[in-house]
């Protein structure tokens, strides 16, 4: 076989030579055709634009599952889109405009008490707080839900809880809140952070891991596996707690190393009542923003002594002192020993302090998160908060965040945008290569 091949491969091919004609050299055959010969009745084709041509509407793609929100679904290829709002500019934040010592605009609030009484029960002030406040299909939003990051309220029966008197404020209320108030605070450049704040979940991993070293039994008095299974539990909490003061976890978040100035709100759980700490992290205190006396000796200063007590382990846990970008926190006298001149022990507390001459809510009236927000924004805006000398401040400022937030949340489903990616990116988990001495051989 190999021989074969080999004497074919030797054998001559006759192939006809390829030839090239002139073009000048052409002669008239059967296989050409003179111009004369074409025909000349062919029709030319005119192009005509017309007015009234219907053109295809142009695709909408579905954005990244990582850039949208994951509860937009009326993206699709024969979505017409939502309504452009070519006049509006897009606020930042929520309060762009409308700051706390600026009036609100009153067909602003007129629209929406409009809007919010519409609808609504005669016997709607009788409800209970989890009780629809609307007639039948009455307290829909006309549209799915309304999307403010941290919250997604889908009827009428949130913005009531808000703006109408004796309705206490639940945590998503004033998460939603302190979120636009953290995202004004991320947008200044880092040499001008003045404060951060945290969302209400906050507090109940500092109450749990509380718990977890004060309040229960020694471990010398339980089993192995109960002393595991406790240790697994304040786990969860106590990396939620760091990786907050890290500036993860939460949307729009900073590094507490980056700022002056922590907003914590505490929910009593003796009585259902809201008060404001802010954690002075230069000072090494806690300032207590009370919007009701009375009660501040029953039972908030035991709630807010397991704060005082619980975050000096976990600032040094989460690296705080040793981040000195801003400010360099061990040379602080606050965190000096003042025998020794070293940095005080995690076990020694934040010292507590309460404030005196600030607005104070009516007996019963459940305003005590309205006031808990209310103190914020002032304190953010860097602005003394002053007493309550009008009566009917409380209901003004209920009408406002509602609103605000009201007006912020239609026109973003409107204009057909989405938020900002502000969630911080997770921190990476760190792989060492082992060496040989780590490699144990088992024979």
């Amino acid at each position: 076989m190999h021989t074969l091949i080999v004497d074919l491969g030797r054998l001559p091919i006759p192939v006809k030579p390829i030839s090239a004609a002139n073009p000048q050299e052409l002669t008239n055959n059967q296989s050409l055709l003179s111009d004369s010969q074409l025909p000349t009745d062919i029709s030319i084709t005119e192009i005509v634009v017309r007015s009234n041509t219907n053109t295809p509407l142009a695709r909408i793609r579905m954005p990244s599952k990582i850039c949208k929100s994951p509860y937009l679904t009326s993206f699709g290829s024969s979505e017409k889109g939502k309504e452009v709002m070519e006049d509006v500019i897009r606020p930042n934040f929520l309060f762009l405009g409308c700051e706390i010592t600026n009036r609100a605009p009153s067909y602003l609030i007129d629209e929406f008490i409009e809007w919010v009484t519409t609808g609504l029960l005669k016997t709607h002030a009788k409800k209970k707080p989890t009780e629809d406040k609307y007639r039948a299909k009455t307290s829909s939003l006309a549209f799915e839900m309304m999307d403010y990051v941290v919250a997604y309220p889908s009827n009428k029966n949130w913005f009531y809880a808000m703006s109408q008197p004796k309705n206490c404020w639940i945590d998503q209320h004033i998460d939603v809140i302190f979120y636009y108030l953290r995202k004004k605070s991320k947008l200044c450049s880092m040499n001008q952070y003045k404060y951060i704040t945290v969302n209400c979940l906050f507090n109940s991993h500092i109450n749990n891991t509380h718990e977890r070293y004060y309040n229960n039994v020694a471990d010398d008095d339980i089993s192995t596996q109960e002393h595991i299974d406790r240790v697994v539990a304040v786990s969860v909490h106590e990396r939620s707690i760091t990786n907050v003061m890290k500036g993860f976890s939460i949307p729009a978040a900073l590094p507490w190393h980056l700022v002056d100035d922590v907003y914590i709100s505490i929910n009593c759980d003796g009585k259902f009542h809201w008060v404001l700490t802010v954690v002075e992290l230069n000072q090494r205190l806690i300032r207590v923003y009370n919007s009701s006396i009375c009660t501040r000796k029953q039972v908030h200063y035991e709630e807010i002594k397991k704060l005082s007590r619980m975050l000096p382990s976990y600032l040094l846990d989460s690296g705080f002192f040793e981040k000195n970008e801003r400010t360099i926190w061990p040379e602080l006298d606050a965190y000096k020993d003042k025998q020794t001149g070293t940095l005080l022990e995690s076990h020694i507390p934040f010292n507590i302090e309460y404030v005196q001459g600030i607005m104070q809510q009516e007996d019963d009236s459940m305003d005590c998160g309205l006031y808990v927000a209310t103190f914020a924004e002032f304190l953010c805006d860097q602005l003394v908060i002053p007493p309550d000398i009008d009566g009917h401040l409380a209901n003004y400022l209920r009408n406002r965040y509602a609103a605000l937030l009201w007006r912020y949340g239609r026109d973003k489903f409107k204009g057909g945008y989405i938020s900002e990616n502000d969630d911080p990116p997770k921190p990476k988990g760190q792989f060492t290569t082992p060496t040989e001495q780590d490699f144990v051989n088992i024979d």
